[in-house]
């Protein structure tokens, strides 16, 4: 697994993720080094692997970060599932990750799991941090069986907005975002198929002492 950034060539490169073969929920990866002196970048495997194995490779160029966070701009996006070519249609913009240190979910680059309930596995990537008050942004691709692709889930990021993504679970996105100094906003969304449908929407004002929405509405 790695970032490859030829020395002739620093700013472009290859980020190759590769997802083992035993079944679970979900699998992330993180980047915890600088690049060595061929030009890689080791991903280190959190919690959980997939079946068949997935293979995911970015080909990128122009990367530029501050604050130990690397933005690169993505050329091409190839997938592989149990060594089948898998089409991808709406490759994302951009790339990020973060650099060495980088402890837990500020660190994960990819996660693989079932987003929509379909028994699949579909694909959450770090974008960029353009979110709300530069909370980061995230491309997500849901697996279509019949099809053999990876499709962008537009829908569904248009529904997040930016917002900060606070967990998922079975399906259920609940957001919370900063909207100004004082108001605060709650979302809870569900994805089922390709389409979001909002369970919840709430803003509050923490200047007028008003109360974040209550955990239990928001599972």
């Amino acid at each position: 697994m790695f970032v490859r950034c030829p020395a002739s060539r620093p700013l472009f490169g290859s980020l190759l993720m590769l997802l083992g073969m035993a079944s679970a929920q979900a699998a992330t990866y993180t980047a915890d080094a600088a690049p060595d002196d061929q030009g890689r970048i080791t991903l280190q495997a959190g919690q959980g692997e997939i079946s068949p194995a997935l293979q995911v490779v970015f080909k990128v160029a122009d990367c530029s970060g501050t604050d130990n966070v690397t933005t690169c701009q993505v050329q091409a996006m190839d997938v592989t599932r149990g060594g089948r070519t898998v089409a991808v249609t709406g490759v994302q913009p951009r790339l990020t990750r973060a650099g060495a240190g980088a402890q837990g979910a500020a660190s994960v680059l990819l996660t693989v799991a079932d987003f929509n309930g379909d028994g699949a596995p579909d694909l959450q990537v770090w974008q960029d941090n353009n979110g709300v008050y530069n909370v980061p942004v995230h491309a997500f691709y849901l697996f279509d069986a019949k099809g053999n692709r990876y499709v962008r889930a537009t829908a569904l990021e248009a529904a997040i907005g930016g917002r900060d993504i606070d967990h998922i679970d079975n399906g259920r996105f609940v957001l919370r975002a900063k909207v100004s100094p004082c108001e605060r906003e709650d979302k809870v969304i569900q994805l089922r198929g390709t389409q979001p449908r909002t369970l919840l929407e709430r803003r509050y004002d923490t200047c007028k002492g008003e109360r974040p929405t209550e955990s239990h509405l928001l599972e």
